[in-house]
């Protein structure tokens, strides 16, 4: 709603004076001011030459109120200058050295002068940055998003990782940083220690990344790691970060999800080829010891009496590329964050090659991984997020190294996992799935008076995974331990169609707070088989 100005001879948009209706249903914000004006029609099309934009946060009783204001002034323009049409589809890009510029480089570029009034408030909002209430605000806010707490030139952290409990490790205690900036704007050093008191074993783990070069973002990272890991969780091809659910599948009964110590060596390199498209190069090693009932064939006997062994030993070359057409992506300290697309889809591709012989390596092999996300704005019925995701093994491996499709028992919806599937419940060699996310954002909700006071959002969602695994793969796997002579392990494929389930929830609840209901629609026979779930979750959303 608002008021815009029209010539009355050319019928040309001069100016227009917009603010948010009431009604609309966005988290937080209480007031949107647009205000924008454009070059008078003898010059041309109007183009928008002053752009300015109010968002407020009305106050409460608990919280302070917030007032943003954009100023945008476009001069200098280039006319009847024709470009293909693709120049004009580039999303925005951050400059390298964007955040080392001169405090007085604005008051030398700007096209025009701060007021007496911006200049007030600008050295109002710095003394108050320092307020310790504001500085406490600010530092929650941080743990919260972020996972780690700021103590001088490091980060501690991730916090919720501080402190848990399973049948393995018993009472288990991790410290672990990051660097920062002011420590160096080149280095990111993340490292930690952990301790289990029932196993009494010592985890440890590194990660150093060099940033070369900013401008193609050219990383250069090496890692290593020595700790309790599980089957169920191996197979995170594509660096999903989850920090709360990874808090959670370390606690209780993890017995049955295959644990295993797990060393990890690795060097990696990544760099834009060109913009949108990330190449990354991995080389890495790897050594299983697993902590349950375990052995495979390591000769091509595959009949009982034959030799087995137990531990596994990897060489590996990564190849990943990642393609997103138009992602926004935005430098913050020393790492580099995507905000969102535009319009295309996000494409990548793993490519993983397994050296047999090569410092230990005990199989030759290929995996081929692909996924493509997308959110697309479905008319009336929202937004929708979609996840499509195929692979295949054709080689013959040990059900460790093959696809083991993430399940989700803890109480913590994940959107990168299959919410009632149990952890370890299906492996694959080939494998095809698809996630959809529908968030209804008011649909129906603003329909309801009572609710709409609210400003609750229904979501409904729904995964189905096809797969299957090759008889090499599953002869592997001797029935019996050849040391103890008992049942061996062994693990389950989607033999019967495919896994399928679907949910329903409510977002939004206080602002941040969701919660999605479950059902199973297959394999619903199955022991321990949970057909029925409640999750919840923590999301910032508009």
């Amino acid at each position: 709603m608002g008021t815009i100005w029209i010539t009355a001879d050319t019928y040309a948009l001069r100016k227009l004076n917009l603010t948010k209706s009431p009604e609309a249903n966005i988290n937080f914000v209480s007031e949107i001011r647009i205000y924008q004006e454009l070059t008078p029609p003898a010059e041309g099309a109007g183009l928008p030459k002053v752009t300015r934009v109010t968002v407020a946060i009305k106050p409460s009783d608990n919280q302070a109120g917030i007032m943003a204001n954009f100023n945008t002034i476009n001069s200098n323009f280039e006319r009847n200058h024709e470009r293909n049409i693709a120049f004009y589809d580039n999303a925005l890009d951050t400059a390298p050295n964007a955040s080392q510029l001169p405090k007085d480089y604005f008051d030398k570029n700007r096209p025009d002068s701060l007021s007496l009034a911006d200049q007030t408030s600008l050295a109002v909002l710095d003394s108050v940055r320092e307020l310790p209430s504001v500085r406490s605000v600010l530092d929650l806010a941080d743990v919260l998003v972020n996972g780690y707490k700021r103590v001088g030139r490091l980060e501690l952290g991730p916090i919720l990782s501080t402190y848990g409990f399973n049948d393995i490790e018993g009472h288990r205690l991790r410290f672990g940083f990051r660097t920062t900036p002011e420590l160096s704007r080149d280095w990111l050093v993340r490292a930690y220690a952990a301790y289990g008191f029932g196993d009494g074993r010592l985890k440890y783990g590194m990660r150093v990344n060099r940033i070369i070069e900013r401008q193609h973002w050219t990383v250069l990272g090496a890692e290593y790691r020595h700790d309790l890991d599980q089957v169920a969780l191996l197979d995170n091809e594509f660096g999903q970060e989850n920090p709360l659910f990874d808090a959670a599948a370390r606690i209780g009964r993890i017995r049955g999800s295959r644990p295993l110590m797990r060393d990890v060596s690795g060097l990696s390199l990544q760099t834009d080829i060109v913009r949108g498209f990330i190449q990354k190069v991995i080389v890495r090693h790897q050594r299983f010891t697993p902590l349950y009932n375990f052995a495979y064939y390591n000769t091509d006997r595959r009949v009982p009496g034959a030799p087995t062994a137990a531990n596994i030993t990897l060489s590996e070359l990564i190849l990943e590329s990642r393609y997103a057409h138009d992602e926004v992506l935005v430098e913050t300290e020393n790492r580099r964050r995507a905000i969102g697309l535009m319009r295309w889809p996000v494409f990548i591709f793993r490519y993983t090659l397994g050296a047999n012989h090569l410092l230990g390596s005990d199989f030759k092999y290929q995996k081929f991984a692909f996924i493509t996300t997308q959110s697309v704005q479905v008319g009336i019925f929202g937004r929708a997020d979609y996840r499509v995701e195929a692979g295949y093994i054709p080689s013959t491996v040990p059900y460790p190294i093959l696809k083991t499709h993430m399940g989700n028992q803890s109480p913590f919806y994940n959107a990168s996992a299959f919410n009632l599937m149990r952890y370890f419940e299906f492996v694959s060699d080939r494998y095809a799935s698809v996630r959809v996310e529908d968030h209804f954002e008011g649909l129906l909700v603003n329909s309801l008076p009572l609710l709409r006071k609210l400003n609750w959002r229904l979501l409904a969602t729904g995964n189905v995974l096809f797969g299957g695994v090759s008889e090499a793969n599953r002869s592997l796997t001797p029935p019996r331990h050849p040391d103890t002579d008992e049942p061996l392990q062994t693990f389950r494929a989607l033999d019967h169609g495919p896994y399928a389930e679907v949910g329903y929830g409510v977002e939004n609840i206080f602002k941040v707070a969701r919660v999605d209901f479950i059902h199973r629609l297959t394999y619903r026979d199955l022991p321990e088989a949970r057909n029925f779930g409640v999750k919840l979750s923590l999301q910032f959303r508009l």
